[in-house]
């Protein structure tokens, strides 16, 4: 988002608004999101059917072992481990929806944020 910012900015010459800056930083970020929600998509659905059964086994143990650390008493940890046991790990149409409208709302915000720290106010704001 910021190398975008900034190429975009270099090629703009002087000043460079804000809210040029927030439209080039989230649109480049949500480019990027959905490529890759795109690229999840395929490798669930189309390469490895079954990647998500063996997602959820490595998850499993790392919960287990991070319940281990906490010192939960016995009852807590199979009550935590049964709901997360239950929890679906494949990447249907509505997780990556999910995912996408989520990408969308932290693109902007961080699009925000970016176009902050990248604008440039002209030198005499009454020159034209």
């Amino acid at each position: 988002m910021i190398m975008a910012c900034l190429e975009d900015r270099l090629s703009q010459g002087g000043s460079y608004d804000y809210g040029r800056a927030v439209v080039t930083a989230a649109c480049t970020g949500l480019i990027g999101s959905l490529l890759g929600i795109i690229f999840i998509g395929i490798l669930y659905n189309v390469i490895d059917i079954n990647l998500h059964v063996l997602v959820k086994e490595i998850m499993i143990d790392k919960m287990q072992a991070l319940l281990d650390t906490f010192g939960m008493d016995d009852a807590a940890a199979d009550k935590a481990m049964e709901a997360f046991i239950k929890r679906d790990f494949r990447q249907d149409f509505r997780a990556l929806a999910t995912s996408a409208l989520l990408s969308v709302v932290m693109n902007l915000l961080f699009g925000l944020v970016v176009g902050i720290f990248v604008r440039r106010k002209p030198d005499n704001p009454f020159e034209t």
